[in-house]
């Protein structure tokens, strides 16, 4: 059950008279609700939970709590229509916002807003072969409000899905780029790589052993840099997971096998067949070029 605050304001409990502070509120509306059955999804942090020899309490939740200064005791007053009520604060609660059940900044005993015009909501499951039903009980209760979460669900998974499809494209473009210059890089370097290649065939490498050289060399630019990018990402996720989404930290350990193996694997590749060119030269013909 709901209803509407237009004004809450808070005034100081007894303890704190003397000080000369002003009065703190939203300014703005707020959803209400009274129960007397503590809500599944709260967790109650201080307080009791509407204790039977209070009259006219609320319940805070802890966030607004903290940011109005509240503690037990103060007295709070709401603007409903051109009525003013006022409630005792006797609990804190913590609130699970991230769960799909009706939540809310304030809770009161029933004795405060119970005679208020108040709005009912209730969740309910319905099969999609039943959806034709909700037409029949709009019309029977003109009244009613009904959203259909699964439609909404849907939308998400849509737009979720459409941005999934432009990231992967974004990946798409950045892999080419880095294996432009990945190529660039070789190409740039093929001069000493040729000085080098000489040395060895004068000494009597064999081809074999240049071309294991140079896959070593690769291969291990290539572990480095995939160690950095999942390094960087478990970063980035840590952050989103416990700042942005609230949510318990979990080490991503696949990142630190894709991440390494990918890199070494893909750099090797490339890297190879830049430079398979100087292998199939004979020390003479680069001793000319480089002269």
């Amino acid at each position: 059950m709901t209803t509407t605050a237009k004004q809450l304001i808070k005034h100081k409990n007894k303890q704190t008279r003397t000080k000369k502070k002003p009065e703190t509120g939203f300014g703005r509306e707020l959803n209400l609700t009274f129960t007397d059955k503590f809500p599944n999804n709260n967790e109650l942090i201080e307080g009791t939970w509407m204790p039977q020899d209070v009259q006219k309490q609320v319940s805070v939740e802890a966030k607004v709590a903290e940011r109005l200064e509240l503690k037990l005791g103060d007295e709070l007053s709401f603007l409903i229509g051109s009525q003013t009520v006022r409630a005792t604060v006797t609990s804190i609660r913590k609130v699970d916002w991230n769960s799909l059940q009706p939540n809310f900044y304030m809770i009161f005993s029933d004795d405060v807003i119970a005679d208020f015009p108040a709005t009912y909501i209730t969740s309910f499951y319905l099969a999609k072969e039943d959806k034709l039903w909700l037409n029949e009980l709009l019309a029977d209760y003109p009244t009613l409000s009904i959203i259909d979460v699964a439609a909404m669900l849907e939308q998400i998974q849509s737009v979720i899905a459409q941005v999934s499809v432009a990231i992967q494209f974004v990946l798409l473009i950045v892999v080419i780029a880095a294996t432009l210059v990945l190529v660039a890089q070789v190409q740039s370097s093929l001069d000493e790589r040729k000085k080098e290649t000489v040395i060895y065939r004068t000494i009597g490498a064999k081809g074999s052993v240049i071309r294991n050289a140079i896959s070593y060399e690769f291969i291990s630019l290539g572990a480095i840099s995939g160690f950095i990018a999942a390094s960087v990402a478990e970063f980035s996720l840590y952050l989103l997971q416990t700042y942005s989404f609230k949510m318990t930290w979990v080490l991503h350990w696949e990142l630190w096998m894709i991440g390494p193996l990918s890199g070494a694997l893909f750099v090797a590749v490339v890297g190879s067949l830049s430079t398979r060119s100087l292998l199939k030269i004979t020390p003479s013909e680069l001793i000319r070029q480089l002269a």
